[in-house]
């Protein structure tokens, strides 16, 4: 409940049960209970997107000490999560995905909705992992503590690092 570290908990519980459902043994049992026709391809990936909302929230919680700033910079966030899901979730709903399987994009990837839905999910992603690259990289000088510095150096190495092999 706390606001400054509930966002790193529900990134967690989001990224476990996007993981859990991709899991094709669960997948499978899955979907029959949320209504057929890959309705848990849908829920992992709102899972998935939702999850690394928080992330960046946690994020923009612990490196971003003006107030206004990061206020504005959550605002976009939450904005940015809803259009992604909103479009996800229509470009999924607009085509037939009648057989259950964990492969959306190999057996339905030739359907525009699909096309959307999966496109929202990547682009969101990759603005994520960018978007923390650049508040990490930009509010490291501004961090007192030596060891709070050096974590964020980490992790602003780590996203260059994923978004470099992304591209490649």
């Amino acid at each position: 409940m706390d606001p400054h570290s509930g966002s790193v908990f529900r990134a967690t519980i989001l990224a476990a049960v996007a993981c859990t459902l991709y899991f094709p043994a669960v997948y499978y049992a899955a979907d029959p209970l949320l209504g057929g026709h890959n309705h848990v391809g849908l829920a992992t990936l709102l899972s998935l997107l939702l999850g690394f909302w928080q992330f960046r929230t946690a994020i923009l919680l612990a490196a971003v000490a003006d107030v206004g700033v990061r206020r504005r910079q959550l605002a976009l966030g939450r904005w940015t999560a809803v259009a992604a899901c909103s479009a996800a979730t229509a470009g999924f709903l607009t085509n037939r995905v009648d057989t259950t399987d964990p492969n959306l994009p190999l057996s339905y990837g030739d359907q525009p909705g699909i096309a959307v839905f999966l496109w929202t999910g990547s682009a969101f992603i990759m603005w994520i992992y960018l978007d923390i690259a650049r508040v990490c990289h930009n509010n490291i000088p501004l961090m007192q503590a030596p060891a709070f510095r050096s974590a964020f150096t980490l992790i602003t190495m780590f996203y260059w690092a994923g978004e470099t092999f992304a591209v490649l």
